[in-house]
């Protein structure tokens, strides 16, 4: 007994395998998202800076260097009493690269601000930082173009949510190309990730907004269930929510914009695994939702709750919902919104699809192992049975996700035969 606590005690914390990537323990031990290849390069560094903690960022001579060409600057792997205050005032296109290092000899910092008031900052990369310790948020970005945030670990920081990048209409600036990806966010009271829109504004937030690749898990709150782990809010144009890994959130995935939400893994959520919701506006444009699983969620592992009745397309192609407390598929409210079902699969879930209002269907490719396979709004589907084990082995027998030994990522054909 005392042996299967201490196992226990440790599910959750953070695990480095034998290939690139962020690992965290699970009951099966440690299982690890590998790095994704995204094929960027750095520019040619015009300017390298040494940082230490005897020689700190000086912030006139970086900006003096950016008007010359693009500027690295590199961070000792020491632990850092002070934050980051970001505050480029270069108003040039040429990269600056904070680099806090690699797994093993990161610099860790106690958060990465910039000014919540002031210009954007933008033409940016945060890269190799372990940010804890902050009493404010992890990682704040108030507005800027070109951001990209990679391979950080961020965790244990006072504030939420752990990265967060504003609501436009906050800022006054509509940010292009906000990226995270390829990082570790877990052990957060609140939100995980972030991404502010317009509010409930009538106006167009960020453009390119990009979450790729990262392991995000464990947020919770004592005091609400504010702790979503990846959170895109209203109006932002051209979302990609890819290949993610979220784990023991109270909502996996919450998102409220256009764009696609691809190939990401939820699973143990208190309520839902992915949560659509139009509750600050209505939707504009196409949500496409291709070959995501949702595994035990405490509610439904895809929820669609509208408000604004209003038209708009939301296609699931190829996902799956297993082990649900309530329904796999939740379809609610009175908008005539078109649902296109392209491949759709649930499993031991209390109902496979279900919901209220009047949700108009295109299609009826949809799988189901429950003896109530619909009921209510979606009564009139006529989803195949089949037998369907719900899976055991998250990241497969390799330990690793997103490879060919994960049943549940090949789509719904392959876990089907």
């Amino acid at each position: 007994m005392l042996l299967l606590l201490l196992a226990c005690s440790n599910v959750g914390e953070p695990c480095q395998g034998a290939v690139a990537g962020h690992g965290h323990i699970t009951e099966s031990g440690c299982a690890v998202l590998p790095t994704w290849a995204h094929g960027e390069t750095d520019p040619a560094w015009e300017t390298e800076v040494q940082v230490s903690l005897t020689s700190p960022m000086d912030w006139n001579a970086i900006n003096a260097a950016l008007a010359q060409g693009p500027v690295r600057v590199v961070f000792a792997p020491e632990r850092y009493d002070q934050r980051i205050d970001i505050q480029r005032t270069d108003p040039s296109e040429n990269r600056l690269l904070l680099d806090g290092g690699t797994a093993g000899a990161r610099a860790s910092v106690p958060g990465i601000l910039t000014a919540y008031e002031g210009e954007p900052q933008s033409y940016i990369t945060l890269r190799g930082f372990e940010v804890t310790g902050s009493r404010d948020k992890g990682v704040y970005w108030r507005a800027g173009d070109a951001v990209i945030l990679e391979d950080l670990v961020v965790h244990d920081n006072g504030g939420s949510p752990a990265i967060n990048l504003d609501y436009s209409n906050r800022s006054g600036h509509q940010s292009s190309r906000f990226v995270v990806r390829n990082s570790h966010v877990y052990s957060q009271r609140g939100e995980c990730i972030y991404l502010g829109g317009a509010e409930g504004e009538d106006q167009d937030s960020h453009l390119r907004v990009e979450v790729v690749n990262n392991l995000v898990h464990d947020c919770t709150s004592r005091l609400d269930t504010r702790n979503d782990g990846i959170n895109v809010k209203d109006r932002i144009g051209e979302v990609w929510v890819h290949r993610n890994v979220v784990a023991r959130t109270d909502w996996g995935i919450e998102v409220a914009s256009p764009g696609e939400y691809s190939q990401n893994l939820v699973f143990d959520t208190e309520r839902e695994g992915f949560q659509i919701s139009d509750a600050f506006q209505a939707f504009a444009g196409e949500m496409r939702f291709i070959n995501n699983v949702s595994l035990g969620a405490g509610h439904d592992g895809f929820h669609v709750d509208t408000v604004f009745e209003t038209e708009h397309l939301l296609l699931f192609q190829d996902n799956s919902a297993f082990a649900s407390r309530d329904a796999g598929l939740l379809f609610g409210g009175e908008s005539p919104h078109q649902v296109q079902l392209e491949g759709m699969l649930t499993a031991g879930n209390g109902v496979g699809i279900d919901g209220w209002g009047t949700p108009q269907f295109q299609g009826e490719d949809c799988y189901t192992a429950e003896e109530t396979s619909v009921d209510r709004a979606a009564e009139g589907l006529a989803c195949e049975p089949v037998s369907v084990q719900v899976p055991s082995e998250l990241a497969g027998a390799d330990g690793l996700y997103f490879t060919e030994d994960d049943p549940w990522i090949l789509g719904v054909g392959a876990a089907l035969y």
